[in-house]
């Protein structure tokens, strides 16, 4: 904890250190919220990322994971190596609602196919997780705006504080208690992240189901036309993707670490 600001370079919500005891317990508090928050939200923007980048999505306007769920599958079935569907797409009624076998995929759709299993498994993971952390930030945006006037009476007992630890100190609670009513649409945000993506991924399974008849048809077809990608496979073959203005390429147009 005691990190630089109440908001960092990367915009997330990270508390400054006051240095009154009292004050700080309850931004340390907070500070275990927010970072048990990111490490739900990390993995799986970097996961969506990757599976996005792998399958050649990066730069295709409105993509999302369904299509480059589906997409992948187009891809092994042009490739040959689809000889029997319900061996390679393990689908559920519950969660994780679908798996991708990659042992007879070749190498370079395997690399798409573990992006898309761990894709699956990170939002999975993450949505019995999340309930509690919204009724968690409610609770710390309601008792934040006590902070500033429990700040100043710890002021008045801390003789060891110079004064410029002192202004210090009530500039960063402020900043603090700022941030934190930020918090509720930060883990709400998440959660609502989550559940698109459940829906996205619902989305690719009825989409496979549908053509599931028509995959080796779709495969000829791909592989006849030289498609290389789950992206050129799902352009082609797959249902139209609504455009919104938006390329799901990496952040900062940098490719996603392996």
């Amino acid at each position: 904890m005691g990190c630089g600001s109440s908001t960092g370079s990367d915009g997330k919500i990270c508390m400054k250190k006051t240095k009154l005891p009292a004050v700080d317990e309850f931004f340390d508090d907070v500070q275990g919220l927010c970072d048990e928050v990111y490490s739900i939200q990390d993995p799986i923007e970097e996961a969506e990322q990757k599976l996005l980048w792998d399958a050649d999505f990066k730069d295709t306007d409105g993509a999302n994971v369904k299509h480059a769920v589906v997409g992948i599958v187009f891809n092994v079935a042009a490739k040959g190596n689809l000889d029997n569907i319900d061996r390679f797409v393990k689908i559920t009624d519950k969660a994780p609602f679908i798996a991708l076998d990659a042992s007879s995929a070749a190498s370079d759709v395997k690399n798409c196919i573990d992006a898309a299993n761990n894709y699956i498994n990170s939002v999975i993971s993450a949505k019995d997780k999340i309930e509690p952390l919204c009724d968690k930030a409610k609770d710390f945006a309601e008792k934040a705006p006590e902070l500033p006037g429990k700040a100043k009476d710890e002021l008045g007992k801390a003789a060891g504080l110079g004064t410029m630890d002192k202004i210090r100190a009530v500039r960063n609670c402020t900043g603090n208690v700022r941030a934190i009513a930020k918090l509720p649409t930060v883990v709400t945000g998440l959660k609502d992240c989550v559940m698109e993506s459940i829906s996205n991924i619902q989305g690719a399974v009825k989409e496979i189901n549908a053509k599931k008849a028509k995959l080796n048809d779709i495969g000829k077809k791909c592989s006849s036309k030289g498609l290389a990608t789950p992206m050129a496979c799902y352009q082609e073959c797959g249902d139209p993707i609504a455009k919104t203005g938006k390329k799901p390429g990496a952040k900062g147009g940098k490719k996603p670490k392996k």
